[in-house]
């Protein structure tokens, strides 16, 4: 019978355990997993790379070249004169929207996966709780009262 109530006890312990370390969850999950942020930091250095290379001299200078024509078209464009602050923010938008996209629906999967992983565990708690309470009361009954010394 000692057993059991320690084994209840030690059950009992645990779950208050869980439940401190459980309320980073919701702050870790909120937050960009350090893996998605080097995924995407690789997948746009990747791109980078594998439009110009600026490993030698050469490189470096034709990359120059291309850079200085295209800021020199950049210059001339008509919504550019106009209102260059919006033309950037436009440009801006349009690059970024797709990375913003990814990392959203990321989001979503990671808060459902959330949610799942609450719901088992919850589920796992109350089927701990209910064993120990059949084991409780079937230890109490079983061959641990008085009429059974008496015999």
């Amino acid at each position: 019978r000692e057993k059991m109530v320690m084994s209840s006890l030690k059950l009992k312990q645990i779950d208050e355990q869980k439940g401190k370390i459980d309320g980073f969850d919701l702050l870790k999950e909120a937050l960009p997993s350090l893996d998605d942020i080097a995924a995407a930091s690789k997948a746009r250095k990747a791109k980078q790379k594998a439009t110009l290379s600026t490993n030698t001299n050469k490189a470096k200078k034709r990359l120059a070249t291309a850079e200085l024509s295209q800021f020199g078209m950049v210059l001339e464009h008509p919504s550019f004169k106009s209102n260059p602050f919006e033309s950037i923010q436009k440009h801006l938008r349009n690059s970024l929207a797709p990375e913003v996209q990814e990392l959203e629906a990321k989001s979503i999967r990671r808060g459902k996966e959330h949610k799942r992983m609450e719901t088992k565990k919850r589920e796992e708690k109350k089927d701990r709780q209910r064993e120990a309470r059949f084991l409780k009361a079937k230890g109490g009954r079983k061959g641990g009262g008085r009429a059974a010394k008496r015999m």
